[in-house]
């Protein structure tokens, strides 16, 4: 797969897993950064792994 930018849009992709959750992945832009430190935050012990999320807050 190859994905090509045409935009100054970030490129994104969106991926369903096993349990029919919803998976989006995109190029983190800095305008972001609080969507994902709220994220991270609301992160329960069971969905912790592989180090995500980060430890503390940087």
């Amino acid at each position: 797969m190859c994905m090509v930018r045409i935009s100054s849009t970030p490129l994104s992709e969106f991926f369903i897993d096993k349990n029919n959750e919803i998976i989006f992945i995109t190029e983190f832009v800095d305008e972001g950064r609080e969507n994902l430190v709220e994220m991270y935050l609301s992160f329960g012990m069971e969905r912790r792994c592989c180090g995500l999320p980060p430890l503390k807050k940087r």
